[in-house]
């Protein structure tokens, strides 16, 4: 599935729904809502900085694994219909870009820094080591 693909998965909601849910904040003056569209899931950065997702963890290509890592919401959360807040306060940094792919996530933070969380194989997430990363780190 193209980044196409996953962004026309949100066509079914509207686009007055769409900006509530990710800014927060109904009636809110409209803004461009800065946002990635990988194969399974959605990231979104709200008017405060802050991360939701939504889609659903797979198992990953080629062990077969699963990754309950990809929404970034901690253990258990394998499927969100709608963009959820996430746990992760990036160490009180707003977030401005974000990045998604198949099994893993990329955040910079307004300091520089770099958050990743998903599957850990071939040290994609920077972090020294093939472990998944169930919250941004």
């Amino acid at each position: 599935m193209t980044a196409h693909g996953a962004a026309a998965r949100l066509s079914g909601l509207s686009k007055e729904l769409l900006f509530d849910l990710v800014e927060g904040h109904p009636g809110r003056e409209r803004a461009a809502t800065p946002m990635a569209a990988a194969a399974y899931h959605n990231i979104f950065i709200d008017g405060e900085g802050r991360l939701s997702t939504c889609g659903r963890s797979v198992p990953y290509a080629t062990d077969e694994t699963s990754c309950p890592s990809l929404l970034g919401h901690g253990e258990g959360v394998m499927h969100l219909n709608v963009p959820t807040l996430m746990p992760s306060t990036l160490g009180g940094e707003r977030a401005v870009s974000v990045s998604g792919k198949s099994s893993h996530s990329l955040v910079l933070a307004a300091d520089g820094s770099v958050w990743s969380w998903g599957h850990g194989a071939y040290g994609r997430l920077g972090h020294g080591d093939e472990q998944r990363q169930l919250l941004p780190k």
